[in-house]
């Protein structure tokens, strides 16, 4: 399994956090989703403690796979050539 998530966060996230959390089905909307894109994308790193809470708040209430689906897009705003396949 570890062969198929070299290089790829959003899997090697999801292949941690499966193991270790009791969610099995999310309660956040699609509008909080957005909110706390939005939050990412215009803190500023005087305001670590607001983003410390989405993300936990975050892991809190959604599933192993719609985290996996959050940082994927997540980094590819932030890294757009990131998250390239591996030609295996």
């Amino acid at each position: 399994m570890l062969q198929r998530t070299v290089g790829d966060f959003p899997s090697v996230l999801f292949e941690f956090v499966s193991k270790r959390s009791s969610v099995t089905r999310g309660s956040i909307t699609l509008d909080q989703v957005n909110a706390y894109l939005d939050l990412f994308a215009t803190v500023n790193s005087s305001d670590s403690k607001e983003v410390t809470s989405a993300i936990r708040k975050i892991s809190e209430e959604t599933t192993p796979s719609e985290q996996r689906w959050l940082v994927r897009i997540i980094l590819k705003g932030q890294f757009p050539g990131l998250l390239v396949s591996p030609i295996c």
